[in-house]
């Protein structure tokens, strides 16, 4: 069997079975977290698990903060390089994502427990600063799940990857269930938590480094660094400007709900968590298509086989888009009686907010193929600096209508803005697409 050479799932059917792989698995990955959540919440009782959240949530912020994701980066090269046949330069790649990744990791640890040892225990952590250190400590073994999709990903392997990612909570949910059972504490609760991240993030170390060595007859781990030399001066600048990305997306997701519980209310802040949470949740299916074309996209590119890019993206313009897009409006119209059966009517202020931003997440979805494209395409600036744009805007009319508009009035602008940015993304894709068809 052939290591290298095209993907056999490239076609609509193995493209729509991949997605439909990885989006069962995220809504499948999401209900067991919920379930563990649940659980977690019932058996220590509002204070114990308000305790352990906030435990939890310095170092995950640090971590968010710290996180290069070279995953969004080295994506590009695998799929290249294993299309190409190229194994030296998959393996060295490997090991540069899983390196970066666990060397971030370890600055985030470093941070943490440097704060704790600096100012001891941490606001909202009465006396668990040690237990906030601990947590920190499995940051290192969870970033390997990003190279290990990468891995996976750059082969087809999508239905392990969707096992992979089920995996990641059911772990998390045995070991917090088994954890509870003995002792029904903030802290059983935050070290099994722990143990179950660390856990799956072995797991992914695992399974991918016996596929590299299957398929390539090596581990990364001896891979040279000499067969990227020629790459250093690129990838220094696209980690640099995903970083600066991947920030900005961070701040997109928590200064929101900052700044509303500041300038209105905390049920203002809520409600924006809640709609952004269903949103981003309705927005599983371009995440799921958005993995699957990204290895397409780049493997092309590195073919040199401009005809194929053009063609996938015309082709996922006319089927793949508007099923998408669909799956969005179908959430947008059933979003009244989700909100009063699951929330109840007192959450019903936040309907309006919310539906404009699945609007926005609507649009999105339809041009799902605009990130994977500039990233294989090594035009990464274009996007951060775009997505910049977008933040400034949005943030900015935001914090303007906050004060009386509350919830909607700062979902208004994000939402809407996020509609304009992809369609101007997507339409600057597909001309780029239109040029090079008609180019000789």
């Amino acid at each position: 069997m052939a290591v290298f050479g095209r993907s056999s799932n490239a076609g609509h059917r193995g493209f729509l079975s991949n997605a439909a792989l990885l989006t069962v698995a995220q809504y499948g990955a999401a209900g067991i977290g919920l379930l563990t959540t649940l659980v977690a919440a019932r058996w220590l009782g509002p204070e114990a698990f308000g305790l352990a959240a906030v435990v939890m949530a310095y170092p995950a912020a640090v971590s968010s903060f710290a996180s290069v994701k070279t995953s969004s980066v080295t994506q590009r090269y695998a799929s290249g390089f294993r299309a190409t046949g190229r194994p030296d330069e998959l393996l060295a790649v490997s090991r540069l994502g899983f390196t970066v990744d666990f060397g971030a990791s370890l600055a985030a640890v470093a941070l943490v427990i440097g704060a704790v040892l600096v100012v001891g225990d941490l606001p909202g952590t009465g006396r668990h600063g040690e237990l906030v250190a601990a947590f920190a400590l499995s940051l290192p073994l969870m970033s390997f799940a990003g190279t290990g999709f990468v891995v996976l990903s750059a082969f087809g392997l999508f239905g392990m990857a969707a096992a992979l990612r089920l995996s990641e909570k059911a772990l998390v949910l045995l070991a917090v269930v088994g954890a509870l059972l003995i002792d029904r504490g903030a802290a059983a609760f935050v070290l099994a938590t722990a143990a179950g991240q660390a856990a799956a993030g072995l797991v992914w170390l695992l399974v991918s480094s016996a596929v590299l060595a299957r398929r390539t007859g090596r581990s990364w781990w001896t891979a040279s660094w000499a067969s990227l030399a020629g790459l250093g001066l690129e990838l220094r600048s696209l980690f640099g400007w995903n970083f600066i990305g991947v920030t900005l997306s961070g701040a997109m997701s928590q200064l929101p709900v900052v700044l509303l519980g500041a300038m209105r209310s905390p049920v203002e802040a809520g409600y924006f968590r809640l709609g952004s949470t269903i949103a981003v949740t309705a927005d599983y299916v371009e995440a799921a298509m958005s993995r699957v074309a990204y290895p397409l996209l780049a493997s092309a590119d590195a073919e040199g086989d401009v005809g194929k890019m053009v063609r996938l993206v015309r082709g996922w313009t006319r089927r793949e888009a508007p099923l998408a897009t669909l799956t969005v409006l179908a959430t947008m119209a059933l979003l009244p009686v989700f909100v009063a059966v699951v929330f109840g009517d007192e959450y019903g202020s936040m309907i309006a907010g919310t539906e404009v931003l699945l609007a926005g997440v609507a649009v999105s979805a339809a041009f799902f193929f605009v990130i994977p494209y500039l990233y294989a395409t090594g035009q990464v600036r274009t996007w951060v600096l775009s997505y910049g744009a977008y933040a400034a805007v949005a943030l900015g009319v935001g914090t303007l209508l906050a004060p009386s508009g509350g919830f909607f009035g700062f979902a208004a602008p994000v939402g809407l803005g996020l509609a304009v940015l992809n369609l101007a993304l997507g339409a600057a894709v597909l001309r780029q697409a239109r040029r090079a068809r008609a180019a000789p």
